[in-house]
């Protein structure tokens, strides 16, 4: 395994996926189970009191219509842009119903 890759247990029992997590604009979730087909990891911005996700200038309830980071980068460009605090960055994949991951930005 990967040094840089990090163990992260998926949510609702499904199998404990790796998550490399390197200076590739590109993160995908990989599983054990060949057959298992999973989606990239999508780049969130979401308020840390509201837990509303960042869309283009607003906020929303449903990640699903999220605003998506190529990267960590991008997301830190729209806090300064949009001058948005007590945010974090979040991953997530797909369509999953938790974020696998979130830390603060600014």
């Amino acid at each position: 395994m990967n040094p840089l890759s990090q163990p992260i247990a998926a949510a609702a029992g499904a199998q404990q996926i790796n998550v490399a997590l390197l200076c590739s604009t590109t993160l995908t979730a990989v599983s054990a189970d060949p057959k298992r087909t999973l989606e990239p990891v999508k780049r969130l911005v979401r308020h840390r009191a509201t837990r509303h996700y960042f869309k283009n200038g607003d906020w929303t309830a449903d990640p699903l219509q999220a605003s998506v980071f190529a990267d960590s980068v991008d997301a830190v460009q729209a806090c300064v842009r949009y001058d948005l605090t007590d945010v974090e960055l979040a991953l997530r994949i797909g369509t999953s119903t938790c974020d696998l991951f979130s830390t603060p930005l600014r």
